[in-house]
């Protein structure tokens, strides 16, 4: 594999590329008809190394390989492809506007992009890399985790409301000015879109404060990130040991001081959503210590 580095002025990594027999292998098919589906539709894009050799990009085929698995349909994987590669455009003017702190511009891209990819992509493609691209601690970040949070709240007031009967999940909200304020208001707005009820507490709020929450609500699932281990355990530890104990799931890169069940959460906010969805109900015991809570 070749390597080379962009230099646009974006958090961009290393486009990483393969050889003709190296892509072939990557799509499972022979090397004749890797090029003929690069003449046919013009997907994968062959260029040239600085040896001469035809070199394809690694992510393209990666893209389309996963097409292919999903669709089973080359017409249809090439069409994902190159959907998915209109991506990092968008994505870049997105990085751009939160870098100058353009509140209008903002809204107007995610407002664009989720009439054109829809809201799940948006999300996943769009917003989180963008705003895990601006340095953490940063008025950027602050600023952008505002903004976020403001658009996934006026996208979850145009959805159908959810049904009041709907399981609840708690969903942790990160510290300011780090990624987790975005990415937290975008996991309870994908929770909201497949029909469960969120509600977003910080981890300022103590293990009592989530465990009369869980009482009341009788939460499925408590979703828990970040990197405060010490206060995410104290947490995790007495929501477990509630008669009622929700499932407690940790997102991506989350760690606790401590061995209890738990559910990792898959990446991505969309899957992320439909693992909580397909939780079972939590059980339906209960004792006099847990009711005692107030």
């Amino acid at each position: 594999m070749d390597s080379s580095r962009t230099g646009d002025g974006t958090d961009r990594r290393p486009s990483e590329t393969a050889r003709t027999t190296v892509a072939a292998r990557v799509l499972g098919v022979s090397p004749n008809t890797l090029r003929s589906w690069e003449r046919r539709f013009g997907v994968p894009v062959a260029r040239r190394s600085p040896g001469g050799h035809r070199v394809y990009d690694l992510g393209e085929l990666e893209a389309l390989a996963v097409g292919l698995q999903e669709t089973g349909d080359i017409r249809a994987a090439v069409a994902r492809t190159r959907a998915m590669a209109s991506t990092t455009p968008a994505r870049q003017v997105l990085t751009a506007a939160l870098r100058r702190f353009a509140d209008d511009a903002i809204i107007d891209q995610l407002e664009r992009q989720s009439v054109l990819r829809g809201v799940e992509a948006t999300l996943d493609e769009l917003v989180v890399p963008a705003v895990e691209a601006l340095e953490d601690g940063s008025a950027e970040l602050e600023h952008a985790g505002r903004v976020v949070r403001r658009w996934c709240e006026l996208v979850a007031r145009l959805q159908p409301p959810v049904r009041p009967d709907a399981p609840r999940v708690l969903v942790q909200e990160g510290a300011p000015a780090t990624v987790a304020v975005a990415t937290s208001a975008v996991l309870a707005l994908a929770v909201r879109r497949v029909g469960l009820q969120p509600l977003v507490l910080t981890v300022a709020t103590g293990p009592e404060g989530w465990a009369r929450a869980v009482r009341v609500t009788q939460a499925r699932a408590v979703v828990l990130g970040g990197r405060d281990r010490g206060r995410l355990t104290a947490i995790a530890e007495r929501l477990a040991s509630a008669a009622r104990p929700p499932a407690l799931c940790l997102t991506h890169g989350a760690v606790l001081d401590a061995d209890l069940d738990v559910v990792r959460l898959p990446p991505g906010t969309a899957a992320a959503a439909q693992a909580l969805a397909a939780l079972p109900g939590p059980p339906t015991a209960t004792s006099p210590g847990d009711a005692a809570v107030a």
